[in-house]
């Protein structure tokens, strides 16, 4: 699961979007008022109270001074320190109430930000030490978290320091530094994206005036240039010098994760070589929504372990010890791999084409593993326990078949009472009044079904899915009735957050999906009014932030964008033959903004290509903008730029002929900057993309070198394809096999379609039939254009336009609109379909509805002959048949 992701799913909202906040954050920490703060400028902003000597000025940098808090000690640490420096005036902030310091010593805080409570800003290094010296004076024995990177200056006060910026600066990402415009060879890889790469780092000041990153790593690192003041030289060499305990008998060999409240990293014992994994919990910091700091989990975590030492198949402890104030536990490595990783490989309903006794064998073998789980669970729980936080992440397989249980953080006794919580992995997690061993049953049924087909993550949404996805799973792998059975009983209802229609209120889909693989006409054409009922209805025209709800890209600057913006929506709703004057309206209204991006995927000229806008002023700003600030590629970068300009119907003037050939000109020195192991790959960004605007350039201007250079794209591309074992043509990315159309191989298809337009390229041609087998797998985690069914649907309908298609293709393309039933969800008096990661709703174009809907529409043109009517992938690429 991608963690971004988690920061976006408002409660009780079907769409990823912001949390709202209907209050100010609550201040309920205030300066001490028997001190005079009548000379102080005392400043809120939304997560910090700033307090600042009238007149005062920050330096850009130095030493600061960082103290930690409990919510329980968080009053006297503010008190004590508020004395201290309204004494000597000097600036501090500190966080304004409960509320806020609870977030930063939460469990999903910022490893960076983690544990700090108060911030002091000394003058200089002088004032620096007798600081320090008279804040752990007042807060000796008081609690607080450590604080990562930073230095403790006392082993009895909550007290810190490091070196860093006073004032917010900022520096690109030297790891993905390149100057905007330039060559990107010394990156060994062309593709890369300035706009999408390069985070902005917090700067200081080098002593030769240039900004550098403020590094912030898990251990204090002052910059090599700054002097050390000879008592924190003198601090450094004590904290060095301590005694590590029962941590000095292992050789840490690697980290598995880490964050704020801890890790989990591998090592070795000193003495046997034995390998183990530690697993790492500090004191007052990862607090759950129970107020639980990570030690008191991990201390619990310890007593179940210890109390499950006889259960066959629960992980081993090897020891518990403590180490700088830090919990330890040693649990012995269990040798394999994770229950999900173990199956996702072998799971033949994954593959272009597969046989009963493939999925028998593998039904089986899912089987036997999810009977051992059952049966450790059994144990558990005669032993008086529940584990509380099944999913296939927590299940280690050996090589030799055996599962692992670990991960016992949320272990209870059964008879505890255990508060409802919301917390657990989505699609495993049974429904927070859900309690006892009917929990962990929950998860195990979950994890039977989402072997079988990997969709539980919808449930969530929409409850009704889990029995369509129980009777698909049935019949594909034959299923028997009694183990369908025990999956239905123990899947216990859960909250959907879209509540389903009453009776009659709602429109009936179960047989719409069925007339389309059948390619009756009347089913397609109902699904497309549904699916644009759908995204009309999902409009937020008082957001101010978007008009139709989409992907978590939204939330920056990439509103517009065909990818995840309004013009994606639009153009599918276009070609399916709505339109909807509202999002055109605001998208007029935006357009002036100077923030927008200029791609084609994130900006402008997405714009440009859907039309419907001042299209003369559109094309000015577009032709104005420097087209290489964001790469070269087709998403955001000059080649997408470049594309839209050739998408209009009128020839280029001057300036436009000027600035397409010098992209042109760019494009055709990619190859040779691109290193064997460029990680872009793929059609939005990579050397296919690239090649997509080279065969256009080359086909306006009749421009045989760019054609050349155009073939040899798609060709480097296809270098980085493998030839599966179903004769599927897939890019391997080194962990795993992809044929999406984003950033796999029908991607690469449609620019090799593309190509062949204007040139005869048998490598080429020769790789269509692999492609086309890629596209016939059976089944998707996602529906979406880019990663998802809808995209693999418009290469083939585009395959069989083109006339390069095989005799299969058409009902392959069937049985995909039907089975686009697995995801779809009635939502808006309509169909509605679940982004990335199937969190959340999403209405654009890239990863929801509107692509899904975009791709029924050529679907249907492709099945039918209709040409004319099928929209294609790439802006001014008509569909057309090429020479086979």
């Amino acid at each position: 699961m991608d963690d971004r992701y988690l920061k976006f799913l408002p409660i009780g909202s079907p769409f990823y979007g912001r949390e709202e906040r209907r209050t100010r954050p609550a201040r309920d920490y205030g300066l001490p008022i028997y001190l005079d703060w009548s000379e102080w400028v005392i400043h809120e902003i939304e997560t910090w109270t700033i307090v600042s000597p009238r007149g005062h000025e920050l330096p850009p940098q130095g030493w600061k001074i960082h103290c930690s808090a409990t919510l329980a000690s968080a009053p006297d640490v503010l008190e004590g320190v508020a004395e201290v420096c309204a004494a000597r005036r000097i600036p501090f902030k500190f966080a304004p109430g409960p509320a806020a310091l609870a977030s930063q010593n939460g469990k999903l805080a910022p490893r960076t930000a983690s544990g700090k409570f108060v911030t002091v800003y000394p003058s200089d290094e002088t004032q620096l030490v007798s600081v320090l010296d008279e804040l752990v004076h007042e807060l000796i024995h008081l609690e607080g978290p450590g604080i990562l990177g930073d230095l403790r200056w006392s082993d009895d006060a909550p007290v810190f320091l490091r070196f860093g910026g006073f004032r917010e600066r900022y520096v690109d990402d030297p790891d993905t530094q390149g100057a905007r415009g330039a060559s990107d060879a010394s990156h060994g890889d062309p593709f890369f994206d300035p706009c999408a790469d390069r985070p902005r780092l917090l700067a200081v000041e080098a002593p030769d005036g240039t900004l550098v990153p403020d590094v912030r790593s898990p251990s204090f690192a002052p910059p090599s240039w700054v002097p050390l003041p000879k008592a924190v030289a003198e601090r450094m060499r004590q904290v060095r010098d301590a005694d590590t305990g029962d941590l000095a008998e292992y050789d840490v060999t690697g980290a598995i994760r880490f964050s704020a409240a801890g890790g989990l990293y591998r090592a070795t014992r000193r003495d046997t070589g034995a390998p183990v994994i530690l697993k790492e919990a500090r004191p007052f910091t990862g607090l759950d929504p129970d107020g639980d700091d990570a030690v008191t989990r991990l201390r619990r975590e310890e007593e179940v372990i210890r109390a499950l030492s006889h259960v066959e198949g629960v992980v081993r402890l090897e020891n518990a010890f403590e180490s700088g104030g830090h919990r330890f536990l040693s649990l012995h490595a269990a040798p394999g791999c994770t229950v999900n990783r173990h199956l996702h490989s072998r799971n033949p309903f994954l593959r272009a084409s597969s046989t009963v006794r493939d999925r028998i064998a593998y039904r089986d073998e899912a089987d036997r593993l999810f009977d051992l789980v059952q049966q450790t669970l059994e144990s558990i729980h005669r032993a008086g326990f529940v584990h509380g936080d099944v999913h296939p992440e927590n299940i280690l397989v050996s090589p030799e078949g055996q599962t692992t249980l670990i991960d016992f953080e949320s272990a209870h006794a059964i008879d505890a009472r255990v508060p409802p919580s919301p917390q657990g992995v989505p699609g495993f997690s049974a429904a927070p009044c859900v309690t006892g061993p009917a929990r962990d049953a929950h998860a195990v049924a979950a994890m039977r079904l989402s072997a079988l087909l990997p969709l539980t993550f919808i449930h969530h949404l929409d409850g009704s899915k889990a029995a369509l996805h129980l009777s698909v799973a049935r019949g594909k792998f034959e299923l028997s009735e009694p183990r369908a059975q025990q999956i239905a009983a123990h899947l216990t209802p859960l909250h959907p957050i879209i509540r389903p229609p009453r009776a009659g209120m709602g429109p009936d889909i179960s047989h719409l999906f069925t007339g389309l693989s059948r390619g009756d006409l009347a089913a397609f054409d109902e699904v497309h009014e549904l699916l644009s009922t759908s995204i009309v209805a999902s409009a937020e025209p008082t957001s101010g932030e978007r008009w139709y709800p989409g992907d978590i890209d939204q939330f920056g600057a990439k509103r517009i964008g065909l990818a995840h913006g309004v013009t994606g929506v639009l153009r599918a709703l276009g070609a399916a033959g709505h339109d909807d004057r509202g999002a055109r309206a605001w998208l007029r209204g935006e357009l002036p903004d100077p923030s927008l991006p200029t791609g084609l995927m994130s900006g402008l000229a997405g714009a440009l290509v859907a039309g419907g806008t001042d299209e003369p002023g559109l094309r000015a700003r577009v032709l104005r903008a420097d087209p290489f600030e964001c790469g070269v590629d087709l998403f955001g970068g000059a080649s997408g730029i470049g594309l839209a300009l050739l998408s209009q119907a009128r020839e280029p003037n001057d300036a436009e002929r000027e600035l397409l050939t010098a992209i042109a000109h760019r494009a055709r020195r990619v190859s040779d900057t691109r290193s064997a192991d460029a990680s872009r790959v793929g059609l939005l960004r990579g050397a296919s993309g690239v090649a997509v605007f080279l065969a256009a350039f080359a086909e306006r201007f009749d421009d045989s070198l760019a054609a050349e250079e155009a073939e040899r794209l798609v060709i480097s591309d296809l270098d980085r394809c493998r030839l599966l074992p179903d004769d599927s043509l897939q890019v391997d990315d080194g962990t795993r096999v992809l044929p999406y159309l984003g950033s796999g191989s029908t991607g690469i298809g449609l620019a090799a379609l593309a190509v062949l337009r204007v040139c005869q390229s048998p490598r080429l041609r020769a790789a269509l039939p692999g492609i086309e087998q890629a596209a016939s797998t059976a089944f998707t985690i996602n529906s979406g254009l880019f990663s998802g069914r809808a995209g693999l649907m418009q290469f083939l309908a585009e395959l069989i336009a083109s006339g390069h298609a095989s005799d299969t293709a058409s009902k392959t393309l069937r049985e995909h609109a039907s089975a686009l039933g697995l995801h779809a969800i009635r939502h808006g008096g309509g169909i509605a379909f679940p982004g990335e990661q199937l969190l959340r709703l999403s209405s654009d174009w890239g990863t929801g509805t509107a692509g899904v809907l975009s791709a029924l529409t050529a679907t249907r043109a492709a099945l039918t002959g209709d040409l004319a009517s099928l929209p294609s992938f790439l802006p001014g690429n008509p569909v057309r048949a090429t020479s086979r």
